[in-house]
């Protein structure tokens, strides 16, 4: 067993909470920010040195299943890491991040959680770009969804969902008023419109610079193929106000065949984490669902980022 002694101090200065667990699961050290994010949260156990996380996920709710499948898909090998982002049952206005990646001194045996209150879901300082989860078409956009999602579930059919932030969008709004900055959103839309024009398929803006595309019986490959012609689209759009200038376009891809223990949140929750890696990352490229991609045959994933 690796000493991981001299690693508390380093673990302790830092604002977020952070597990190390072995292969099966087990708890080997934990930081002091650890017991407090998991209690703040409510909805994923709260583990201590010496026992099984894994275990632990088995016996909770839904949260806990996608935290548990996901975690074994990065021990397993079958992705490089995994990002989970969810709302909080202790504090349901706000938002929660689990992440986990192998730990690098020994990649195999031993990995790395990362647990972070996001802050508020609702109207409170969210990152710039995150996906909220009401807005301006929010009801229509839920009814659509949750009947698609329903329809879906009865044909045994998948059913996708992107994402769609622009970047320095409040740059934008500075420098060519809110008239102006409208007129481009309306431009947005009108183009997302056109890659979503079969039934089922639905364009919603949530706030000013995120957009949600849902789309039915279309696999995560070939919605990551649309979601690079969408990019394009997007930076082929002039700002205007007499400027020719361009933005940009983050983009969140998830994808799901609905079934019994799962709900639409879980395609909300997997778009808001892949869009918030995407920006993360950079900026200006397309990023699928880890949990999404770990279920592809390896010949079949994207190779690029776009």
């Amino acid at each position: 067993m690796a000493d991981f002694a001299h690693y508390g101090s380093v673990l302790d200065s830092l604002g977020e909470g952070v597990a190390v667990i072995d292969r099966e699961g087990t708890i080997v050290l934990v930081n002091q920010e650890w017991g407090h994010s998991i209690a703040n949260d409510g909805g994923l156990p709260e583990p201590h040195p010496g026992s099984n996380f894994l275990d632990d996920c088995r016996a909770g709710d839904a949260t806990a299943a996608r935290a548990l499948q996901g975690i074994s898909a990065v021990i397993r090998g079958d992705v490089s890491r995994f990002e989970l982002a969810y709302s909080g049952h202790a504090h349901e206005q706000h938002e929660f991040q689990l992440h986990c990646a192998p730990l690098n001194a020994v990649p195999s045996a031993y990995f790395v959680l990362t647990h972070r209150d996001m802050g508020s879901a609702r109207g409170g300082a969210t990152e710039p770009g995150s996906m909220p989860t009401s807005g301006p078409q929010s009801s229509a956009l839920n009814a659509h969804l949750e009947g698609e999602w329903a329809r879906c579930r009865r044909n045994g059919l998948r059913l996708s969902m992107m994402a769609v932030a622009l970047d320095a969008f409040d740059a934008a709004v500075e420098r060519f008023g809110r008239d102006g900055a409208e007129a481009y959103l309306q431009r947005i839309e009108q183009a997302l419109g056109r890659f979503a024009g079969r039934a089922g398929d639905r364009v919603a803006r949530l706030d000013d610079a995120v957009f949600v595309i849902v789309m039915a019986q279309t696999d995560i490959v070939d919605t990551y193929y649309r979601a690079l012609e969408i990019k394009r689209a997007i930076s082929a759009i002039d700002v205007g106000a007499g400027q020719s200038k361009r933005l940009t376009a983050s983009i969140g891809i998830s994808s799901a065949i609905p079934t019994p223990e799962r709900s639409p949140s879980h395609l909300l929750e997997n778009a808001r984490s892949a869009l918030a890696r995407a920006r993360r990352l950079g900026h200006n490229r397309v990023e699928l669902s880890l949990q999404e991609v770990a279920a592809l045959p390896l010949r079949t994933r994207p190779h690029g980022k776009g």
